[in-house]
C-alpha cells in the first residue's frame, strides 16, 4: 500500500504506521487491526 500523510512537523510517521509498539495512538496498524511496517518513507516537503 502506498499513502500520501498530510501532516504537522512533529508527527513521528513509522510509529503512527505500526503503532510504536502500543505507544502511538491512533495508528495505521490498529485501524486495520494488524501488524504492519513501512518500508520507504519520504518526506515530500516541510512546511510551517
Amino acid at each position: 500500500m502506498e499513502f500520501l500523510i498530510r501532516c504537522q512537523g512533529n508527527l513521528y510517521i513509522r510509529g503512527f504506521v505500526h503503532g510504536g509498539f502500543g505507544d502511538v495512538e491512533p495508528s495505521i496498524a490498529g485501524t486495520l487491526g494488524f501488524g504492519i511496517r513501512p518500508i520507504e518513507v519520504d518526506i515530500l516537503g516541510i512546511s510551517d
